[in-house]
């Protein structure tokens, strides 16, 4: 995945662009999950049913969506 590619919830069908992939930024790093793993949040994305913008995580946006038009 990459800036500028659209991308699709694969249960939802909801639909999102990608705008920024940033692991630097100051919310990057939210926690871990009940397994202990790290939450990673690099990928800031844009609904484009409402205009909401927000970063998602990684395991989301790679193992959840698919790229419905590469960038």
């Amino acid at each position: 995945m990459q800036v500028g590619d659209l991308i699709r919830d694969k249960e939802t069908d909801d639909v999102g662009l990608i705008i920024d992939i940033d692991y630097n930024h100051d919310e990057a790093f939210g926690g871990t999950t009940h397994s202990g793993i790290p939450l990673v949040y690099p990928y800031r994305v844009v609904a484009l049913h409402n205009g909401y913008t927000t970063w998602l995580e990684k395991e989301y946006i790679e193992s959840g969506c698919e790229v419905i038009s590469a960038n």
